[in-house]
């Protein structure tokens, strides 16, 4: 899929979790990078195989690796429990 970005595309970068775009920061194009996350709004071109940006929306790839290590550190004590032993269970009569 190729997207054409022209001058009147409004491009902005979110923070991963954000839920809405009022706090979107504006960007230029040469702001994205290989490996950042983004969505593409736009007209679908007769083609079939590409898209006239109308937005391009934007997460910075250290951004949400950094949001997936955080999430990792908050792991749930219980998962942790003590699995008992065959020594710690009853015999079945």
């Amino acid at each position: 899929m190729t997207v054409q970005v022209q001058d009147a595309a409004k491009l902005v970068r979110i923070a991963p979790g954000q839920k809405d775009l009022k706090d979107a920061a504006p960007i230029q194009l040469a702001d994205v990078q290989p490996g950042d996350r983004v969505l593409v709004r736009g007209k679908l071109a007769d083609d079939g195989k590409s898209v006239v940006a109308a937005w391009v929306i934007s997460m910075k790839k250290e951004d949400i690796a950094e949001k997936q290590a955080r999430a990792k550190k908050r792991v749930s004590p219980s998962v942790f429990r003590k699995t008992p032993s065959c020594a710690d269970m009853l015999p079945i009569p």
